[in-house]
């Protein structure tokens, strides 16, 4: 396997490794934390699980499909921002499976019909950054020409027409009832 892309063998792997610690495997990075060398690649254990803790997957998913998982972000830079990520460990795009693909298309149809029905946006950006969190991930911003009124709240999209602000609203805003809002509206 090339890249830093896990298989579910590749993972039971590295369980079975972590488990018996055989110390010639288990490397320590710069930051303290420990890591997995594997075909000649160093492997980051955790970085599926805290990419899932930073962006609350486990509270704020959407919709997932066999490999994809759509969530609510936890910083909502526009109304109805989400991150579109891959289920496994992952860091590159070009390590995807030719059926990740074909799912991608599903889901981003399933993104833009449900956010299109819910909020009414004017256009949807996706950004791939991943200078941070090295998963497969996108965040998919809405975006709104207008303001909008939903929540109890005013959503002004600032950054339109250029490129979305990513600071986000203030604290204060339900996520979960926004969640809860989009599921309601879900179209897969």
């Amino acid at each position: 396997m090339e890249g830093n892309c896990l298989s579910k063998a590749d993972r039971s792997d590295i369980l079975s490794i972590s488990l018996r610690s055989q110390r010639k495997n288990v490397v320590d990075n710069k930051r303290g934390e420990k890591s997995i060398l594997k075909r000649g690649v160093i492997m980051e254990v955790n970085n599926l699980i805290k990419f899932r803790q930073k962006f609350r997957l486990l509270d704020l998913t959407i919709f997932e499909t066999e490999y994809w998982v759509w969530s609510l972000r936890p910083e909502q830079a526009t109304l109805g921002s989400g991150v579109l990520s891959l289920k496994r460990e992952c860091a590159r795009f070009s390590d995807l499976l030719l059926e990740e693909y074909m799912d991608l298309d599903n889901v981003i149809k399933a993104i833009e019909n449900t956010l299109h029905d819910a909020f009414e946006y004017d256009v949807i950006n996706y950004l791939m950054l991943m200078m941070v969190d090295k998963q497969l991930h996108f965040h998919v911003f809405p975006r709104y020409a207008s303001e909008l009124w939903l929540f109890g709240r005013q959503w002004i999209d600032k950054g339109w027409p250029g490129q979305p602000d990513l600071n986000g609203f203030p604290l204060g805003v339900n996520l979960l009832e926004i969640r809860d809002y989009i599921r309601t509206r879900l179209v897969a």
